[in-house]
C-alpha cells in the first residue's frame, strides 16, 4: 500500500462513518419530525376551516363550500404557506 493510499484512507473512513450517521440516524429523524410538524399544521388549518365547512354542508350550500376553499387556498398560497 503506497503513501497516498494510508493518507487517504483515515479521511475515507471518516467520511464514510459521518455518511452513515447522517443516513442512518439523522435523515429518519429529521423526515419523522417534519411528518409530525406537517401533520400538526394540517390540523390547525381543519379546525379553524370546520364551522365554516360545517354550516355550508348542512345548508346544501355548495357553491359557498367550493368559494371558501378556492379563499383559503388563496390566503395559504399567497402567504407563503404551501398546502
Amino acid at each position: 500500500m503506497g503513501i497516498r493510499a494510508k493518507l487517504m484512507f483515515p479521511m475515507l473512513l471518516a467520511f464514510g462513518v459521518f455518511a452513515g450517521v447522517l443516513h442512518f440516524y439523522w435523515a429518519p429523524d429529521w423526515l419523522e419530525r417534519e411528518r409530525q410538524a406537517f401533520i400538526q399544521n394540517l390540523h390547525e388549518i381543519l379546525s379553524a376551516l370546520e364551522p365554516d365547512v360545517v354550516r355550508h354542508l348542512l345548508a346544501s350550500d355548495y357553491a359557498a363550500l367550493y368559494g371558501t376553499m378556492d379563499q383559503q387556498l388563496q390566503i395559504r398560497v399567497s402567504g407563503g404557506l404551501k398546502l
